[in-house]
């Protein structure tokens, strides 16, 4: 009984919307993974992505945002060795 009461709450809480102001701009730092999937990349090690955005909400549905992404990664064959970078901005 004390396990269903405390788990209601914890869902009550987590469900409660906040009352504060939404802030107008924002910036968000995303971290992955490139993982070559194509037959011609089976030699290439997956690599590491990173991309930094920030933004301003011109309305509370509709934002527009900068941001900028680069990934690595490389790879070798015998007596080939390559090496693949990407930088973005959007």
């Amino acid at each position: 009984m004390k396990r269903t009461a405390l788990l209601s709450v914890l869902l009550l809480l987590v469900t409660v919307p906040a009352f504060a102001e939404n802030p107008r701009n924002y910036a968000t730092l995303k971290l992955g993974a490139y993982l070559p999937q194509a037959d011609d990349m089976d030699n290439f090690n997956d690599g590491f992505n990173v991309e930094v955005a920030v933004g301003q909400y011109i309305n509370p549905n509709v934002a527009v945002d900068l941001s900028f992404g680069y990934l690595k990664s490389n790879g070798s064959a015998p007596g080939v060795s390559g090496q693949v970078r990407a930088f973005r901005p959007s």
